[in-house]
């Protein structure tokens, strides 16, 4: 539990002299990423195969979260700091429904293309 406490507590830390330096910073909170391939044996694979199913009945914040869509929402919180929009590329931490919307129209475009996943898009 202490972990978790220090974590918060440094991630607190960095956000606020982000702001104060008006340099943008976000923390990624994917839940689960799930991959394409299975890397790491037969819990890996079972745990794939079961995600899909069980997302519908997890809140939204713990939802698995497909390596592709975290990379883009990565890509496009990177593009809009670059560019300025502080509107959409504000200092904070994302989680799932951030993904998304980061993606946007990207993501659903190649969701057909992923092997065996339900989205709630």
């Amino acid at each position: 539990m202490l972990y978790f406490r220090m974590k918060g507590l440094s991630e607190q830390v960095v956000l606020e002299s982000a702001s104060k330096s008006n340099i943008h910073v976000c923390i990624m909170q994917p839940s689960q990423i799930v991959t394409e391939t299975t890397r790491y044996g037969w819990f890996d694979y079972i745990l794939f195969k079961l995600l899909p199913a069980i997302d519908p009945l997890m809140p939204r914040y713990w939802h698995s979260v497909q390596v592709r869509l975290l990379g883009m929402a990565f890509a496009k919180d990177a593009a809009n700091a670059m560019r300025g929009d502080i509107t959409k590329g504000k200092n904070g931490r994302k989680t799932f429904n951030d993904f998304v919307q980061l993606s946007g129209e990207d993501f659903k475009t190649i969701q057909s293309d992923l092997d065996g996943t339900k989205w709630e898009l």
